[in-house]
């Protein structure tokens, strides 16, 4: 305003008179405070507004976690479709992917009602949002359109950009020990200029072997498997490493495993990403599963411990060969190599398996009693002349402990006494119950009276049935058979079963006093009875005199369990633990190698059996926890990763 301008305003309000300065004065407060009134509405309005968008954000957010899970729920409703269809392995049908495409429609036309939001253009206008929203809405945009649907069509890889990832060694897909010809040794990398999908084998950078290798068709197999897709990152980290803002995801890098569901094989592909800092003296920061929490048995295989688990589970509980389960999943349309799972049971058992046993191994020591047994198991490929023998043992406490049960097999090139000295040492103090195997007693000699030697009534009773099965019966009637020597003895080993039988479920103190009630008269009946038979007689069979001559030897370690509760009749319980060696033996005939037969999951199988559990769910449970306390190399973490549940 001007000076003139100013100076004929001064003058028209001095021409005015009070009354028309006072109506002019009152009309200029009510439209200020009609403005004052205005602007409140309008500040309430915007807040009302605000808490409306951020109900619809939150509103938004749920949807969408609605989405994923009916997606899922779809997944597996279309998968028990397929099942039910008898095509237990085939790709997705045509009615999941219709009904996939039709959730996903269907929750796009929801938002766009919900929100006002375009479903085409959705996506993109949250990742224009800041703070924690943004950056899961620009995460969310990286994700492949439909993840469950394997036979959409391949969405752009994440892990392709201008500048690929560097190569790094654990990396590579393989079939996961350091055994195996065909281990991955190179990271995934991509073209981008490259059209058609990427194969596994392409990505860890392995080119097709006319000789050896995998068998046909393996990579193909393991293209086809359906896929879950997660995408892992941990922005703590990263803003502790480079700065909240330093950092932005350069490229993802793959992370392949097969995992294991009932009667459904799919690949589970971790994709971490790779850490570009804004600051360009610094180097890219590839990040990794932490350490104890990665779901492979070992770095660059493809094995889980769901499928590691069903696999040891079919051989050593089930006694298939590994050229059985071959077949048996071939016929399932899985295409998982014989040579594969042999290496996988190897590693697994040199770096998780092997702290376990040993556990085992110190638990069973510690026990007053210990029953043991051996068989023979051939090994083709030991250094050793062809039909050399060697032996799996197996040792287990007591049958009448009312604790936890220990087993433990070992394997052995020999039947000796080195074994025994290797396995119990010079702590063990207690009684060794067996079928009076000659080196049991030179190790009990060796430890000077510390050991004591408790043999097995039920190998008794098999001497003497087989004198029994000899006599010549023309003739001769049931009353006459059991005048005989061989008819009186087994109708007193009968009698003392049956009193034993009694007392097995009794307390120490009961079974003690009862054996010594009931049972030691009829022992003390049987031997009196031996040490009356005229060993020379001719009439008497071969099988007889060595039955007896057998009873007289061991008559001290027969009568050992009458004065120990702790001690079974017989070593039976042990000789049905090692039943499950035998049946593989029958199917599987031999081991190749000495790390093949070593690599035994007997003692894991029968004592989760001994125990109560399932064998299978146990191994999975101990392949899952075990990476969390040892290494690769089977040495214990320092410190151990300690599980948060436990925290």
């Amino acid at each position: 305003m001007t000076v003139e301008e100013l100076n004929k305003l001064l003058q028209k309000i001095d021409s005015m008179g009070k009354s028309n300065l006072k109506q002019n004065l009152s009309h200029v407060i009510e439209e200020y405070i009609e403005t004052l009134n205005g602007i409140s509405e309008r500040g309430k309005a915007d807040e009302a507004e605000k808490q409306n968008i951020q109900a619809l954000k939150k509103a938004l957010e749920k949807t969408r976690e609605t989405n994923v899970k009916l997606e899922a729920t779809v997944q597996a409703l279309a998968s028990q479709i397929v099942l039910q269809r008898g095509a237990l392995f085939a790709p997705s049908t045509e009615t999941m992917k219709k009904l996939t495409k039709g959730l996903i429609g269907y929750t796009d036309r929801f938002l766009a009602r919900t929100c006002g939001e375009d479903p085409a253009e959705g996506s993109s206008n949250s990742g224009s949002e800041s703070g924690a929203m943004g950056k899961a809405a620009d995460l969310q945009n990286m994700v492949p359109q439909d993840p469950i649907d394997e036979d959409a069509p391949a969405d752009p890889d994440p892990a392709v950009s201008e500048n690929p990832a560097p190569k790094e060694k654990d990396n590579g897909a393989s079939d996961g020990t350091e055994e195996s010809e065909n281990s991955g040794k190179n990271a995934d990398r991509a073209n981008e200029n490259e059209k058609p999908p990427v194969t596994v084998d392409e990505m860890a950078g392995k080119e097709k072997k006319k000789h050896g290798g995998r068998r046909k068709g393996m990579n193909e197999w393991m293209d086809s498997l359906p896929r879950k897709y997660r995408f892992v990152i941990n922005e703590a980290l990263y803003n502790k490493l480079f700065g909240a803002g330093g950092w932005h995801i350069d490229s993802w890098v793959p992370q392949y495993s097969i995992f294991l569901q009932p009667a459904v094989f799919y690949m589970d592909v971790a994709y971490y990403p790779v850490i570009a800092p804004n600051d360009l003296s610094k180097e890219k920061f590839y990040d990794r599963a932490p350490e104890g929490e990665d779901v492979r048995i070992r770095k660059g295989s493809y094995v889980s411990p769901s499928l590691l688990s069903q696999v040891i589970d079919l051989k050593f509980e089930q006694h298939n060969a590994l050229y059985s389960l071959e077949q048996y999943y071939r016929g399932r349309n899985v295409l998982i190599d014989r040579d594969w799972m042999s290496r996988w049971i190897i590693t697994a058992s040199k770096t998780y398996v092997k702290p376990v046993v040993q556990y085992l191994a110190d638990f069973l020591r510690r026990m007053h009693c210990s029953q043991c047994d051996e068989t023979p198991w051939e090994v083709i490929r030991d250094g050793r002349n062809p039909g050399s023998k060697s032996y799996f043992w197996v040792h287990t406490g007591s049958e009448l402990d009312t604790g936890h049960k220990a087993i433990v097999f070992c394997f052995e090139l020999t039947r000796a006494t080195e074994h025994l000295r290797k396995f119990y040492g010079k702590d063990f103090d207690g009684v060794l119950e067996n079928d009076c195997f000659c080196a049991y007693f030179t190790y009990a000699k060796e430890r000077k009276g510390k050991v004591t030697v408790a043999t097995c009534c039920m190998h008794l009773r098999r001497r003497f049935v087989k004198a029994f099965l000899v006599i010549d019966q023309k003739g001769l009637s049931i009353e006459d058979l059991e005048k005989t020597i061989e008819g009186k003895v087994m109708r007193l080993i009968g009698k003392i079963y049956r009193e034993e039988n009694k007392l097995k479920k009794r307390s120490d103190d009961e079974r003690l006093k009862g054996r010594q009630e009931k049972v030691k008269p009829l022992v003390d009946e049987l031997f009196s009875l031996l040490h009356q038979v005229d060993l020379k007689d001719p009439s008497d069979s071969s099988y007889l005199v060595d039955a007896v001559k057998y009873a007289l030897k061991h008559e001290e370690g027969f009568r050992i369990f009458l004065s120990d509760p702790k001690v079974p009749i017989d070593n039976g319980e042990c000789e049905r633990r090692i039943r499950g060696v035998t049946r593989l033996r029958s199917s599987s005939l031999f081991s190749y190698s000495v790390p093949g037969a070593d690599a035994n999951c007997h003692t894991l199988v029968e004592a989760a059996k001994a125990n109560g559990a399932i064998a299978n769910y146990y191994l999975q449970y101990l392949l899952e926890e075990m990476p969390k306390y040892v290494d690769e190399d089977g040495k214990l973490r320092c410190p151990p990763v300690i599980p948060k549940a436990f925290l």
